[in-house]
């Protein structure tokens, strides 16, 4: 019993000390539309999302997944990000190494097949 309790222990120390941080709300969210246009019968729109870190540490790393009205349908249709699967982005790694402080923000942009915004989701924050 005694040996479950240290491992315990020792396994919520390890995940606190990885600096990860649950809560999401700590990231601000805006979008504004920059610019559309239509082209053989589909509108395109281009997107600026910046994120403001609310967190009272420095983040290294976070993952963004679009998760609803998300057409893009070529790599560079999405920049300042860096791909880590369908639809899952993350710092580039210029940022993973400075951090974005207390008060920062970072832009990303994207280019939509669609006349709407799309949603997106944050998680897994890194901090140091």
């Amino acid at each position: 019993m005694m040996i479950k309790a240290i491992l315990l222990i020792s396994c919520i120390f390890a995940f606190f000390s990885m600096g990860v941080i649950s809560d999401s709300n700590q990231i601000t969210m805006s979008q504004n539309q920059t610019s559309t246009w239509d082209d053989k019968n589909t509108t395109f729109t281009v997107w600026e999302v910046m994120l403001i870190n609310n967190w009272n540490a420095t983040i290294t790393d976070l993952t963004i997944t679009a998760t609803t009205n998300f057409f893009c349908s070529k790599p560079s249709d999405i920049w300042n990000v860096e791909k880590v699967s369908d639809k899952v982005y993350h710092f580039q790694p210029y940022l993973i190494q400075n951090g974005l402080s207390n008060g920062e923000n970072f832009t990303f942009g994207y280019i939509n097949e669609a006349k709407t915004q799309a949603t997106f989701e944050i998680s897994n924050i890194k901090t140091k």
